[in-house]
């Protein structure tokens, strides 16, 4: 590939650096540069700065020429050490009721500590635990999990029909606790 030749944008007027500053652009290698860099231009502020912009285009011009050409018959090669792909193996969960699952998500992790309860009423740092991880506070979890419980009051029970109620109950200590609870046909 042969080096593209410029000509010395300092020996330039202005209206000169405007004709090969568009002139530049108007060449094949000016389509592979990123369209908001560089646009047809009516003038600029001044010389110097049309000198810095011509030869600033001029640079990556001869950095894109220089760059060898990918063709579409010329498929990228694959890298020979890499290993294949393995999948795991999923975790084993309790029984999910239709509706309820969605994978590994903050509510999915909600749901099943609500589950494993059989119905009886969990703690919310429990609760918090479970989906946080260990350690994780009350005091800064509080406004999260609310959300992810709203989730699975709208999302996975009222939307899909389920017959389960989210409840929500305190202790004579203000402890939160919260349970999922099977409707039976006289709810």
């Amino acid at each position: 590939m042969t080096k593209m030749q410029f000509p010395n944008f300092s020996e330039l007027s202005g209206t000169e650096l405007i004709d090969q500053f568009n002139a530049m652009l108007a060449l094949p290698q000016a389509k592979l540069l990123p369209e908001r860099r560089y646009r047809e231009v009516s003038r600029f502020s001044d010389r110097e700065t049309g000198i810095k912009r011509c030869e600033a285009l001029a640079s990556s011009l001869r950095a894109v020429a220089a760059e060898p050409e990918i063709t579409a018959e010329e498929p990228k090669a694959q890298p020979q050490d890499k290993a294949p792909r393995v999948k795991k193996p999923k975790a084993e969960r309790s029984e999910v009721p239709a509706g309820m699952s969605r994978g590994d998500s903050k509510r999915q992790r909600a749901i099943d500590c609500l589950l494993a309860a059989k119905g009886s009423s969990v703690a919310l740092d429990v609760i918090i635990g479970h989906v946080y991880g260990p350690g994780a506070s009350i005091d800064e979890f509080k406004g999260p999990i609310s959300m992810v419980l709203n989730g699975i009051k709208v999302a996975n029970i009222a939307k899909e029909g389920l017959p389960y109620r989210l409840v929500r109950t305190k202790n004579e200590q203000k402890e939160i606790f919260f349970a999922l609870e099977k409707l039976t046909t006289s709810d």
